[in-house]
């Protein structure tokens, strides 16, 4: 890995998401400047895109200088779908490495080095990394110039690993098109077919999780304009569509989610994880 005051860019990565409305919840309005204020802020090149109609997302990219495109796909459900998702990206990404990731994550300085590693040394994979989940809730001044080290420092004293592998966000390089699936974005089982899709198209599937590890914000859910626990969010119509799409697409994964490192290296789908060079820490 390369040191932070040793990258030179020459191109970087475009962060694409989809969000909550704004207005309806304050906790959430929070969550999702926090998280995408954190991308903005990374020391290298990044173009940050926000997806989709919901309400008060095209006034919040407008603050924040964010590229709003709001025509994406969505379901009959009323989720956005992945493959519409992706299909934009592709079209309007300004770098050839590129994140979908979902808007409740905060990325620190320590990624920076990672994404000039992924730039520059390989090709044709996709990245994931366990999250942290850190109770964090207040907004984030990012004119403070410590606003990094705070939030890394948090991170150590509170901060606690996801019992699963949770999959956050999704780094690539170029296409992951074409993709017919029907699966909705920010629902259960569809990280697991962008997994499967990436290893359908030969990628290789990296660990960066000793690098670095996307910030969670502790939350409740939000569906339907209202606040919900776990329970509900994963058990709705949505996501029921979504597991029935993915036993039919991998009927030998048995419908189960790929949801730890240690499943996704027995099924051989993982081929290396990416380590810090001696006496780098981890840019958690």
């Amino acid at each position: 890995m390369v040191a932070p005051d040793k990258l030179i860019y020459e191109s970087m990565i475009t962060f694409f998401t989809t969000l909550r409305p704004f207005g309806i919840s304050e906790v959430f309005d929070r969550i999702q400047a926090n998280a995408v204020c954190s991308w903005q802020a990374l020391p290298c090149p990044v173009q940050v895109i926000i997806l989709g109609r919901e309400a008060g997302v095209d006034a919040f990219a407008a603050m924040i200088g964010a590229d709003h495109l709001p025509d994406i796909e969505y379901s009959d459900l009323g989720r956005p779908l992945v493959r519409s998702a992706l299909q934009i990206a592709e079209h309007c990404a300004r770098y050839p490495l590129r994140c979908l990731i979902n808007g409740d994550n905060i990325l620190t300085g320590g990624w920076a080095p990672l994404f000039y590693y992924l730039h520059n040394e390989i090709s044709h994979f996709m990245v994931l990394s366990r999250r942290r989940n850190i109770p964090w809730d207040k907004p984030i001044d990012f004119n403070d110039c410590d606003w990094d080290s705070r939030l890394r420092w948090f991170n150590l004293r509170h901060g606690q690993w996801h019992t699963t592998l949770g999959k956050e966000l999704f780094i690539y390089d170029g296409s992951l098109m074409p993709m017919d699936a029907e699966f909705m974005l920010a629902t259960p089982a569809c990280d697991d077919f962008i997994v499967h899709h990436a290893r359908g198209q030969g990628r290789r599937l990296l660990d960066a999780t000793a690098i670095a590890a996307p910030l969670h914000q502790d939350h409740e859910y939000l569906r339907e304009g209202r606040m919900v626990d776990r329970a509900i969010a994963f058990h709705d119509a949505a996501a029921d569509f979504n597991r029935a799409l993915w036993r039919h697409y991998v009927p030998e994964g048995g419908g189960l989610a790929i949801d730890t490192i240690h499943e996704t290296i027995k099924r051989g789908w993982l081929d290396f994880r990416i380590q810090p060079r001696r006496g780098h820490s981890s840019g958690h």
